[in-house]
């Protein structure tokens, strides 16, 4: 995985104009942070051996964001989709505090 991210900065720096492209850029940078960054394990994925998200270790992850942050570095659109994709996972990540805040103060309760 690690080599793949970094061939796919290699080809960006190569050739810039990929990452303008709306598939290829806009699409590379939603897989990229959702499937291989962010993605949380549901119950469809219970048994298999490759459970998301796929980046897992610690520089796997680390030429993902690289990657993500050649795709955005001096393309509005693409800072802009990350930013929503951001502020997306982060309302996710309050949801799930308020609902385990909820819960814990239900059981207290009991």
């Amino acid at each position: 995985m690690i080599g793949l991210l970094t061939l796919s900065i290699s080809i960006l720096k190569a050739i810039p104009e990929f990452k303008e492209d709306a598939i290829i850029g806009k699409q590379l940078l939603t897989i990229i942070f959702e499937d291989c960054l962010f993605k949380v394990p549901d119950r469809m994925d219970f048994g298999l051996n490759n459970v998301p998200p796929k980046c897992k270790s610690h520089s796997s992850r680390l030429a993902a964001f690289h990657l993500l942050l050649h795709l955005s570095n001096g393309c509005l659109e693409n800072i802009t989709t990350l930013t929503e994709l951001l502020s997306s996972q982060l309302e996710k990540g309050k949801q799930f505090s308020l609902l385990s805040f909820t819960f814990c103060v239900f059981i207290f309760f009991l």
